[in-house]
């Protein structure tokens, strides 16, 4: 089967983390479930199932195999801040305001890299935190 081109696997090894059976799951102490968040930036289904295919990739296959996967769409243009900050804050990039890997200072004009404080929405880390979860990155 073909699968068109998507830059957020992540997702779809998340909704695998969060519906595969319980076999090897792993649980806190307050028995709910963990989840192991794994991204793979610009990941072609296309190259993924040939490597699955040649026995490659067996922890991808796994993940497949006992959980969810399925096509994607993503925003355009296809940049990976505006996709991953969409993805993960749940808003578009008009909202959460991170449009680029760079901006110009506006004082110096200089190029500076885009970090996570000038993000306008939290993140999911931020919301689980907020929660009173624990979370790791």
């Amino acid at each position: 089967m073909v699968r068109s081109f998507s830059f957020v696997v992540a997702l779809t090894l998340l909704i695998a983390a969060c519906t595969s059976s319980d076999h090897g799951s792993r649980t806190t102490d307050d028995g709910s479930r963990r989840v192991i968040f794994i991204g793979l930036d610009a990941a072609d289904w296309q190259l993924l199932d040939d490597y699955i295919a040649a026995g490659a990739m067996p922890n991808l296959a796994q993940l497949v195999r006992e959980g969810a996967s399925g096509v994607l769409e993503t925003i355009r243009p296809p940049l990976s801040p505006l996709i991953w900050t969409s993805m993960m804050t749940g808003v578009s990039p008009l909202d959460h305001g991170i449009l680029d890997f760079v901006q110009f200072d506006p004082k110096t004009g200089a190029k500076e890299p885009i970090t996570s404080s000038m993000r306008r929405a939290p993140a999911i880390w931020n919301m689980a935190s907020s929660a009173g979860r624990r979370v790791a990155s």
